[in-house]
């Protein structure tokens, strides 16, 4: 499966974390503010994890003959630079980390799912994946920003009262990757 095609995919699992996170007992993002934490957190975490992922697979894990490691090492490596970096940005930037550590379930979860398609993606230059990378965070915060500002003009919308919250969420989220599905198919 090429990149190109799993990106719907990758909105879809992205969306659906936001959407089944509350109801897991996570908290999660409240305002546009956050989700902006959390997207840029993600995306900080997604390009450093994948140069450090992609520089210990190609000169330790490949040449010893380790490669089936690296699962265990993808996720290490992205919980230890999750962390660092919430807790990094949490120091600077209060408005968008009102609680230290409280996004970081869910800053993992999403460096995990941008990352797998660049890692599964087989051998493709250093510069690509990073390039990869990079455009996917990107692609990632403001696809959580905007379903953030779905979500907020949805609470203040007149929805009947048995679609109010994750049911009009799931709703939002679908067609998000709907639309997303067509432009995916249009390049």
């Amino acid at each position: 499966m090429s990149t190109q095609l799993s990106l719907p995919l990758i909105a879809a699992l992205l969306l659906s974390i936001a959407v089944i996170a509350p109801a897991l007992g996570q908290r999660a993002p409240n305002n546009l503010d956050e989700t902006l934490g959390l997207g840029v957190c993600s995306a900080l975490t997604l390009v450093k994890s994948a140069i450090i992922i992609w520089v210990i697979t190609h000169y330790l894990l490949q040449p010893l003959g380790l490669l089936f490691l690296s699962s265990i090492t993808e996720v290490l490596v992205i919980a230890t630079i999750a962390y660092l970096v919430e807790n990094r940005l949490h120091g600077r930037y209060q408005k968008y980390f009102p609680l230290q550590g409280n996004l970081l379930p869910l800053i993992i979860a999403n460096t995990i799912i941008l990352l797998l398609p660049l890692i599964r993606a087989g051998e493709i230059g250093f510069f690509t994946y990073l390039a990869r990378a990079v455009l996917f965070g990107i692609g990632a915060a403001v696809l959580l920003a905007l379903f953030q500002i779905l979500r907020e003009h949805s609470a203040s919308a007149e929805i009947p009262s048995a679609l109010r919250g994750p049911a009009i969420d799931m709703i939002s989220a679908g067609l998000i990757v709907a639309a997303l599905s067509g432009l995916a198919g249009i390049f």
